[in-house]
């Protein structure tokens, strides 16, 4: 069916804020020494891995990509294979929408396309209007305005042409991913405590121990994990 989406998305890896703020404590998530933080070794393993999983599946036809470096250095790692070849190269288009949960953290802030064009030079950063991050300030984005965002992204990717999709996002935005399915699209969430909570998805304990379970269809992701949804066309 032209309308079937089948979509793979994928938290980035370990990057340097998430280890700082687990050693630390969640202060080092205002912390400037990692604006725009990149992965670590291990978080480039855990990419790796994803790999083996995403690639095992139906290839996505395109890939949406946060425009922060963690993202970006992941959808690298996962797609090399489909990057270097000759045949059946997905398109690769940054994608503000599904950036993480906007402000406070400067290890959510982007940094100029001027910088980060040369150094991912196989992605599109066409969709990107503003050279600086316009997006980003001192006030975190609120809950309600995530979820939207969730929402709009949605809607996206039904009026996608493409039948295979993949997504490399962040945890609080994956998280309020997972609540729109789930609440819109009829997602099973069997868990017994109730709609996910957003707030604690990027929280260095959730990090630490895995994120809160919520049944079969637990919203949080860790570092580097894949779920894979197919999104039907609306009920007529």
């Amino acid at each position: 069916m032209a309308d079937v989406k089948v979509v793979h998305f994928i938290r980035h890896g370990e990057a340097e804020h998430n280890v700082a703020a687990r050693r630390h404590g969640c202060q080092e998530y205002r912390n400037w020494a990692y604006l725009d933080a990149p992965l670590t070794e291990k978080g480039r393993g855990q990419a790796r891995e994803a790999q083996k999983v995403v690639l095992a599946q139906m290839k996505p036809q395109v890939v949406l990509v946060s425009p922060l470096t963690r993202t970006l250095q992941t959808a690298e790692e996962v797609f090399q294979p489909l990057m270097d070849s000759s045949e059946g190269k997905p398109r690769f288009e940054v994608c503000e929408g599904v950036r993480e949960r906007i402000g406070h953290h400067p290890c959510d802030k982007r940094r100029t396309v001027s910088e980060l064009k040369p150094q991912f030079p196989q992605f599109s950063f066409d969709a990107i209007l503003d050279e600086d991050d316009c997006l980003w300030s001192e006030a975190r984005e609120p809950t309600e305005d995530i979820l939207q965002r969730a929402k709009a992204f949605l809607e996206v990717l039904r009026q996608r042409s493409e039948n295979c999709i993949g997504v490399v996002s962040h945890s609080a935005f994956l998280t309020a991913m997972f609540v729109v399915l789930t609440t819109e699209c009829g997602l099973r969430s069997d868990g017994p405590d109730g709609p996910p909570d957003i707030t604690s998805a990027s929280s260095p304990d959730a990090v630490a121990n895995g994120g809160p379970m919520n049944g079969e269809s637990k919203p949080y992701f860790a570092n580097g994990e894949v779920k894979t949804v197919v999104i039907l066309p609306h009920s007529s």
